[in-house]
C-alpha cells in the first residue's frame, strides 16, 4: 500500500517494523510529572531515552506498559489538536467569507467590493485559477503535443536551415512582442507575458531544438518551420483568452474558501526548527490565525538578517552588537569592602568574553551604561569600582538593592532582542534573531538592509510601509501552508492580502478590522455584536445602501455578483 502510495508513509511502515520512535507533546518530550519523574517506575529527575518517552519497540513486537502510556500521552493529544483545530479554522473561514464575500470582478476587470477598488487585476494577470494547469498558466509540454500532432510538412518555408540558440531567441521575442500588441491582451492581460515566462518558454523550446517528426517517408526538425511558430504562438494567445476570469465572478468568495479549507487539513501545534538549532517557528493553525488577525505580538518573532559580506567574522560582529548581554553575564566575581567612611563595590570584569563575544563595548563604556560615572572608577584595566559614603541611612539592604540593580542593567545589544545565532547556508553567513527591533537592525553597519526581513506584519508596515507588509503577508501565508504540503493559489492570497491593506494600514479579519473595512450596518449585525451596531446605527441615523451580500439576502433583493452585476436602466421617452 505505501509502495502505491494508496494510504500511508515510511514513518508507518518504518513504526510497523522497526520501532515506534520517539513521543513528542507540544513540541517537547513527555515532561516530568509528579515526584519529579515521568511515571513512579523511574528514577528522579531521569533523562534516558525510556524515561523521556522513547520507544524502541515496534507495533509488531509491541510496546512495554511504559512505553504503551507514553504513547498513549501522545496519541490523546493528536485527538484533542483535532477537536480544537476544527473550531478553530471553522471560525477562521467564517470571518474570511465575511470580509470577502462581496468581492467580484468587475466589466473593466477590476477586484471592487460594493464601492471600493481592491485590484486593479485580478491576481496581477486576469487569469482564471480554475483554467491554470501547472505552476504557469498553461502547460508547455501539453501545447508543443498538440501543435506537433496538428503540423502537416506540405510547401511549409523553412525558417533557418541552422537553428541556433541566438536566432531561436530573437524568433521568440519577436512572437511575443507581436502578442503583447494585440488589443485585447496589451489592455488586459500583458503582464502573463513577463520576463520569466518568456525564459521559461525559451528554454522548453531549447531542450526541443533537435525534436524531429516523421512524415511521408521524411525525418523534419519541426523547429525549423516558421508555421511550427505561427500554430504555437497561436495555440498560446487561444489558452490565453479562454484562461481570462469572467467578469462576475465571486471572487472573493472563492478566495475565502481556497484559503479556509487547507486550514482543516493543518494540524494544530507545530513547530518548525529553522535548519538551525533551538531556533523554532510557530507554524500550522496558530501562525495562520496570527496573519489573518493582524497580531502585533506574535508568538515567535524571527528577524533573517542578511550581511554585507558573508564570512563568520562579520557575522560575529553583526551579531555582538545585537546580543543583549547583562553586567551579571560578563561579571565574574563582586569583592565588598567596608569601612568607617567608605563603601566599595569592585565588580571584576571578563574582558576575554567580551572579546569572545566580539561586543563592541569597553569598561569606559560599561561605566557610562551603568549611570554611575561619578562614583565610579576603573582599577587594573578589569575591575570596576563603585564607592559609597558609609552613612547613616546607606544600610546593607540598599547595597544590596543597588548591587541587583547594576547586575541586572543591560550593557549590550537590543532589548527586544531574546537569541541571536548565526546561521551557515553554504558558506553564506546570516544572523538570525529572536524578538523585536526590526529598525534598530536595519540602521547597524554589515546589514544588508534590501534583503533583511522580519515575520512580524505590523512591525514590517512601521519600518518599510504598507507595500513590504502586502508581500509578507503573501509570503507568510504561502510558506505556513507549504510546510503541510499544501498549495494554494497564489491569486486567492494576493487577494486576501490586498483586502487586508488597501486602506493604507494592516487591517486585521476581525471583528474590528471588518467594521474598519464595511460601512454597511446590516453586514456587520450579521457578523458579529447584533445588537450593538443596530442601536449604534439607530443613534447615529445611519444609512445602508443595500449593495453587498449580506444586506441582499437579508432584505430578499438579488445580490450583485456573477448574472445580478448587470443593471437594466430604463431610458424614459
Amino acid at each position: 500500500m505505501q509502495a502505491c502510495g494508496s494510504k500511508g508513509s515510511k514513518i508507518n511502515v518504518s513504526q510497523m517494523i522497526a520501532c515506534v520512535g520517539q513521543q513528542i507533546i507540544s513540541g517537547k518530550r513527555i515532561p516530568n510529572g509528579m515526584l519529579d519523574r515521568t511515571l513512579p517506575l523511574f528514577e528522579k529527575f531521569s533523562i534516558t531515552p525510556e524515561a523521556k518517552g522513547f520507544v524502541e519497540n515496534s507495533f509488531f513486537t509491541g510496546m512495554k506498559p511504559a512505553e504503551f502510556f507514553f504513547h498513549a500521552v501522545s496519541g490523546r493529544e493528536g485527538l484533542v489538536d483535532t477537536a480544537v483545530k476544527t473550531a478553530e479554522t471553522g471560525y477562521m473561514q467564517r470571518r474570511l467569507m465575511k470580509a470577502l464575500e462581496d468581492l467580484s470582478v468587475s466589466y473593466d476587470y477590476t477586484v471592487r467590493s460594493t464601492s471600493e477598488i481592491i485590484q486593479f487585476k485580478y491576481g496581477e494577470d486576469n487569469i482564471d485559477p480554475l483554467t491554470v494547469e501547472s505552476e504557469e498558466f498553461v502547460d508547455l509540454e501539453k501545447l508543443f503535443d498538440k501543435v506537433e500532432a496538428n503540423l502537416f510538412f506540405k510547401e511549409y518555408k523553412i525558417f533557418c536551415k541552422l537553428l541556433t540558440k541566438e536566432k531561436l531567441l530573437e524568433k521568440i521575442q519577436n512572437k511575443f512582442n507581436e502578442l503583447k500588441n494585440e488589443h485585447f491582451i496589451k489592455k488586459y492581460c500583458c503582464n502573463i507575458f513577463n520576463k520569466k515566462f518568456i525564459e521559461n518558454v525559451f528554454n522548453f523550446l531549447l531542450q526541443k531544438l533537435d525534436f524531429t517528426k516523421f512524415f511521408k517517408g521524411k525525418f523534419y526538425k519541426i523547429l525549423q518551420f516558421d508555421e511550427f511558430y505561427d500554430h504555437f504562438f497561436k495555440s498560446l494567445k487561444e489558452k490565453v483568452c479562454c484562461s481570462i476570469i469572467q467578469p462576475g465572478t465571486a471572487v472573493g468568495a472563492i478566495a475565502g474558501q481556497s484559503i479556509g479549507e487547507p486550514g482543516t487539513q493543518m494540524t494544530l501545534k507545530t513547530f518548525h526548527f529553522a535548519g538551525v538549532a533551538s531556533m523554532n517557528i510557530t507554524l500550522g493553525v496558530p501562525r495562520l490565525k496570527e496573519i489573518i488577525n493582524a497580531v502585533s505580538n506574535i508568538n515567535t518573532p524571527i528577524i533573517n538578517l542578511a550581511l554585507t559580506k558573508t564570512d563568520l567574522l562579520s557575522a560575529q560582529i553583526v551579531k555582538g552588537k545585537i546580543l543583549k548581554v547583562y553586567f551579571k553575564d560578563i561579571c565574574t566575581n563582586v569583592t565588598e569592602t567596608v569601612s568607617k567612611e567608605i563603601y566599595w563595590l569592585d565588580f571584576k570584569i571578563d574582558t576575554n568574553l567580551i572579546n569572545k563575544l566580539r561586543l563592541q563595548i569597553d569598561l569606559l563604556g560599561i561605566k557610562h551604561k551603568l549611570n554611575l560615572t561619578e562614583q565610579s572608577s576603573i582599577v587594573n584595566n578589569d575591575i570596576i569600582r563603585i564607592t559609597l559614603k558609609n552613612t547613616i541611612n546607606q544600610n546593607i539592604f540598599n547595597i544590596q538593592k543597588l548591587k541587583k540593580k547594576i547586575m541586572n542593567t543591560i550593557i549590550n545589544g537590543i532589548s527586544t532582542v531574546s537569541k541571536v545565532i548565526i546561521h551557515n547556508d553554504k558558506g553564506v553567513h546570516k544572523v538570525i534573531c529572536e524578538g523585536f527591533g526590526l529598525q534598530k537592525m536595519l540602521g547597524l553597519r554589515g546589514v544588508d538592509f534590501s534583503i533583511s526581513s522580519g515575520n512580524g506584519i505590523l512591525e514590517t508596515q512601521e519600518v518599510l510601509g504598507i507595500e513590504a507588509a502586502r508581500a509578507l503577508i503573501i509570503n507568510e501565508i504561502e510558506y505556513v501552508v507549504g510546510k503541510h504540503g499544501i498549495k494554494i493559489d497564489p491569486r486567492h492570497i494576493m487577494l486576501l492580502a490586498d483586502t487586508m491593506t488597501y486602506k493604507g494600514e494592516v487591517l486585521g479579519i476581525t471583528r474590528f478590522g471588518i467594521s474598519k473595512m464595511s460601512c454597511s450596518t446590516l453586514m456587520l449585525a450579521s457578523f458579529e455584536q447584533t445588537s450593538d451596531h443596530l442601536f449604534d446605527a439607530a443613534i447615529k441615523s445611519k444609512e445602508d445602501p443595500v449593495i453587498g451580500v449580506s444586506e441582499s439576502i437579508i432584505l430578499g433583493k438579488p445580490i450583485s455578483i456573477g448574472t445580478g452585476s448587470v443593471e437594466l436602466y430604463w431610458n424614459d421617452p
